[in-house]
């Protein structure tokens, strides 16, 4: 993963994401939307067939109640949470150990160690936590358009 590690500030305020499942009448309308057949009434109608379950968002919103962790961003819709938190209150949400991480290029980079874990009333409500590793995957090339 890295060439060395590095322990984290307990201070330091992580963000995540956390991508919530998909609601019980979504393989319906993807079906529908396929065939052709799917035609809400309303946009409302359209986001209330694929947003993220009440009872899951209330579950996330316990859940960063619990840690002491902060929702930036809830978005029923794309079935995305956003959280903040301290190192310190991450670690014990999600039973990792958080460590700056340098790659072979020497960048330094948020990483953890450890399985990520959810409490029973998430696990099945969250189907991933995003932000707690930010190795980057990619990088701009000499001569790019990205410059």
């Amino acid at each position: 993963m890295s060439e060395s590690d590095s322990s984290l500030d307990p201070n330091t305020r992580v963000n995540v994401t956390l991508m919530i499942r998909h609601p019980a009448t979504a393989a319906f309308v993807a079906e529908q939307l396929l065939a052709g057949e799917w035609r809400p009434a309303s946009r409302e109608d359209a986001e209330q067939a694929i947003s993220a379950d009440v009872q899951d968002l209330a579950a996330v919103r316990l859940f960063a109640q619990q840690y002491g962790l902060t929702i930036l961003d809830e978005n029923g819709v794309t079935r995305t949470v956003h959280l903040e938190g301290s190192a310190e209150a991450m670690e014990k949400a999600f039973g990792v150990q958080l460590l700056l991480a340098r790659d072979a290029n020497g960048q330094v980079y948020l990483s953890y160690q450890g399985a990520i874990s959810l409490p029973r009333s998430l696990e099945h409500a969250v189907t991933a936590v995003l932000g707690l590793d930010q190795h980057p995957v990619a990088r701009p090339r000499a001569g790019s358009y990205l410059a």
